[in-house]
């Protein structure tokens, strides 16, 4: 009777040694692929099966973002059988392609399993509007301003524009009117519906001619549409690799008066004028590089574009008061020179157009 108790408890051993838990997969990834957001919530159904030989169960489902819940088989599944996790992702205020992990551990050998869900929001009128407010046919932007700030001439500065395709096609992006120094990174394989996509925009100061600000208009076109592009730039000389003797022996510009206040002038004079003197009191020669406004009825006479050392010019600058709305006189002369000290000045002309 011992020999028999000891015999079946050997068996049992080997059993228990041998026996395996394991599941296999009906499937671990699902691609909703494009869906409207005013759809609401969508749902897909992972499964696996039991293919040991003990009951298994499922420990805990984990979801990575708050946009995705589950539920899923309680209890123990036997051999041979199935269970499921459902799994729900909310697409309010997520347009675009997402992608999204659901970690699965049960009692078996491996523990933790991996499913992904993924696809793309076609996003809302509201949710679009308000995360691309400038509207450029199906496409939409984020802003019809690119701004890229002081350059020095050496230096190539890139932005990026981001852009969201709010229709059912490819859309392809042609690029229009760009001056040789900007060039735009575009996507050679088009935006898909629902998807995201960021064009960069570069600025290459030593291939503009021109110094101080710089603005353009270039044009993206979506085929029959187009939406005009403000670019802004300031390009200023690069100083930065000038040594202390170098500056030391650098040009100095001195701009008299900075202020011009003219007297009351009235509208039926058509033309006021008055002159700004510009010296060198540096030791190296002055060059103007750009000398401008960008104020209506605003005229710059021809000056000379190098002033030697201690020398001076005269600019004369002409103002039509036609071209002026209001009842005042308010603009600015700005005055680019390759003086470190001061590589603009700004010189304001201010005064009262009488009837």
């Amino acid at each position: 009777m011992k020999r028999v108790s000891l015999t079946l408890l050997l068996l049992t051993a080997i059993l228990s040694i041998h026996a395996t838990t394991s599941i296999r997969w009906l499937g671990t990834v699902h691609d909703f692929g494009a869906f409207d957001e005013n759809d609401g919530k969508v749902n897909c159904r992972f499964r696996f099966v039991n293919t040991g030989d003990e009951p298994v169960a499922i420990i805990t489902v984990r979801t990575t973002c708050g946009c995705t819940t589950s539920s899923y088989t309680r209890g123990s599944v036997a051999p041979g059988d199935t269970a499921s996790i459902d799994v729900t992702f909310n697409p309010v205020g997520r347009a675009g392609k997402f992608e999204k992990d659901i970690f699965v551990d049960t009692n078996t050998d491996p523990r933790r399993s991996k499913l992904t869900i993924k696809g793309v929001v076609v996003g809302s009128s509201n949710t679009v509007r308000s995360r691309f407010p400038v509207d450029a046919g199906a496409l939409k932007l984020r802003s019809d301003m690119i701004a890229f700030g002081e350059l020095p001439s050496s230096r190539i500065k890139t932005e990026y524009l981001d852009a969201y395709n709010t229709s059912v096609d490819t859309l392809h992006v042609q690029w229009e009117n760009l001056p040789p120094y900007i060039t735009v990174g575009n996507n050679p394989h088009g935006i898909a519906p629902g998807e995201f996509n960021t064009f960069s925009i570069s600025f290459d100061p030593y291939k503009c001619k021109e110094y101080g600000v710089i603005t353009d208009e270039i044009t993206l076109r979506t085929g029959n549409d187009t939406k005009k592009i403000k670019t802004v730039a300031i390009v200023s000389e690069d100083f930065s690799r000038l040594t202390p003797a170098q500056l030391a022996k650098a040009p100095v510009i001195k701009v008299s008066p900075t202020r011009v206040e003219l007297t009351p002038v009235s509208r039926s004079q058509k033309k006021v004028e008055c002159h700004i003197t510009v010296t060198n009191e540096g030791k190296q020669p002055l060059m103007l590089r750009r000398v401008y406004s960008a104020d209506d009825g605003v005229e710059i006479s021809e000056f000379p574009t190098k002033i030697k050392k201690g020398n001076s010019a005269d600019i004369a600058v002409t103002i039509n008061l036609d071209d002026i709305s209001s009842d005042f006189i308010n603009a600015r002369v700005s005055i680019v020179s390759n003086s470190p000290s001061s590589p603009t000045t700004i010189v304001r002309i201010a005064g009262e157009i009488t009837q």
